[in-house]
């Protein structure tokens, strides 16, 4: 084999040559990196970390809720029952308006100052405006109960029991994730995991001549995750943010 530059012959060598010619070994270099390279590591790992909390959250809530759904859904009630818990909702009503205007009075306060006393005086704040507003997601959640109350001849029941039937579908879903990612990274971490577990399985439904089957399985365990992510996203925020 010969490499030819123009009308002449630069170099000849055969490939037997070559390929014998080879030597395994290793090299080490140093090379510098960027400030922009060790700042998108730092918030991978700490992005990682946050996932981790937020999707632990999600995934014991999502399935929870539902089944809560499901157990607070409208039931007939006699009309004390009902007259007792339109006045208690009242009453929370009206002490909300209260605080809505006691925290109007300390944001036009808050918003003057300056320094370190300003930004803890604006933090407190914000923290009480976050319970303020969990509160008034509380009222609103029990007027709407008792309006379905009100309602009841209108309602599907068949919504409700399907909320169930997922909540419990979810549980063994949550447990499965968890098993599988004990078996394949925290068992034994750096090393070959334990048990393959969830992609033994997709492997299985794909050897089977159904692909799309694995295919859509992979999708809806995936989008299940990324679901429990932001509900724990949600749940945490709202409690400590």
């Amino acid at each position: 084999m010969s490499l030819v530059i123009g009308s002449g012959v630069l170099q000849s060598y055969s490939t037997t040559a070559l390929s014998t010619a080879c030597v395994d070994g290793s090299t080490t270099f140093t090379t510098k990196e960027p400030f922009a390279v060790y700042l998108i590591c730092l918030l991978s790992f700490v992005g990682w970390w946050v996932f981790l909390l937020f999707l632990g959250v999600g995934l014991s809530a999502v399935p929870i809720d539902l089944i809560n759904e499901f157990r607070g859904r409208p039931k007939k009630i006699s009309k004390d029952e009902f007259s007792r818990r339109r006045t208690k909702l009242l009453q929370h009503v009206q002490a909300l308006r209260k605080t809505h205007k006691q925290l109007e009075a300390v944001k036009e306060t808050v918003e003057k100052d300056t320094g370190f006393k300003g930004w803890k005086n604006r933090r407190t704040f914000n923290r009480d405006l976050n319970k303020f507003e969990i509160q008034c997601m509380i009222a609103e959640k029990e007027f709407l109960a008792l309006e379905r109350v009100t309602k009841m001849s209108k309602l599907e029941p068949c919504l409700y029991w399907l909320k169930l039937l997922f909540g419990l579908i979810f549980i063994i879903l949550s447990v499965v994730w968890i098993i599988h990612t004990f078996l394949w990274v925290l068992m034994v971490p750096g090393k070959d995991p334990i048990y393959p577990f969830l992609n033994n399985m997709l492997e299985g439904i794909r050897e089977g001549h159904v692909d799309f089957l694995s295919t859509s399985v992979f999708a809806l365990i995936a989008a299940y995750l990324l679901w429990a992510a932001i509900k724990g996203n949600i749940k945490f925020g709202f409690r400590f943010f």
